[in-house]
């Protein structure tokens, strides 16, 4: 029987794999002049080779004032869209803005492991932010735009959550699962918001 990996073992291996992926990339990028930017071939990367998870204030506010709501809780109970979560897994930099970025950053020569891991630590940025604070990205036209011009996002990574007023919170965590169970049991020791903060928040 084929020994079961662990999830922190699997992302292990898909940053591995990832690297070796994204190297070839570069490549044929060099080679043929044509940048593999379809999101498919980015997916495993956009998910799980990332920073620590962030969660909007007014995420962690309506979580903690409302015990009905839950990681899975759909929009539209909340008076959001069908078909869309109460909580988004949002990217601080748009995905396709990160792939353009790392053809940018490493066109002339392909990254070290490390420089690798450091540029996706650094861009990759996943956010749960609450169902209109989504919409409302959307209406400034940020869903795949930033304010600012690509070779700025490096100073400006949170450029989209100054303009809509987004304010994020650097958790310890790297799977919202594990967040949202922390913050479950601390919301039913009826802890304040402040105590959960500290609990939950890099410093």
């Amino acid at each position: 029987m084929r020994k079961r990996l662990s999830r922190i073992k699997k992302i292990e291996i898909l940053w591995d794999i990832n690297y070796k992926i994204f190297n070839n990339y570069l490549d044929y990028y060099r080679d043929e002049n044509i940048w593999i930017n379809f999101k498919e071939s980015w997916d495993s990367a956009k998910w799980n080779t990332h920073d620590l998870i962030y969660i909007s204030e007014k995420s962690l506010i309506k979580f903690l004032d409302d015990k009905t709501l839950t990681r899975a809780s759909k929009a539209k109970n909340y008076n959001g869209k069908n078909g869309s979560r109460a909580f988004v897994s949002e990217h601080i930099v748009p995905f396709n803005l990160l792939i353009d970025l790392y053809k940018e950053e490493f066109k002339f020569k392909n990254p070290s492991f490390n420089e690798y891991k450091d540029f996706f630590i650094k861009f990759n940025k996943i956010c749960l932010v609450w169902h209109e604070e989504d919409n409302y990205l959307n209406d400034l036209g940020f869903k795949k735009n930033m304010p600012v011009k690509i070779n700025e996002i490096k100073d400006n990574i949170f450029s989209r959550y100054v303009a809509a007023n987004i304010k994020p919170i650097k958790t310890i965590f790297l799977n919202p699962g594990d967040l949202f169970t922390v913050l479950k049991e601390k919301r039913d020791e009826g802890l304040c918001i402040n105590e959960i903060k500290q609990l939950i928040s890099k410093q």
